[in-house]
């Protein structure tokens, strides 16, 4: 079964931002889709439940430069660019 959540990352600043965070999360086992909102600062995955979990995902995104709340929490961020 599939689950989808979606994240705030304020440290989204541009398109290579986006393929950054693409790349490292369509590396990990169990994500099946990833949709950034660079607007939005916003990532939204789809994922097989028992895979991965909202965790690893959020774990992920922060190891890729890019720390990440649950879209309902509330987030600040820098305005460092972390796409490479």
């Amino acid at each position: 079964m599939s689950n989808t959540t979606t994240f705030r990352a304020p440290d989204i600043h541009c398109g290579g931002c986006a393929n950054a965070i693409q790349r490292a999360l369509n590396a990990r086992e169990g994500v099946e889709s990833v949709a950034v909102d660079v607007a939005g600062k916003a990532v939204t995955v789809r994922y097989a439940e028992g895979k991965v979990t909202p965790g690893d995902i959020r774990a992920a995104l922060g190891r890729a430069g890019f720390p990440a709340s649950d879209a309902s929490e509330s987030a600040s961020g820098g305005a460092n660019c972390h796409a490479s």
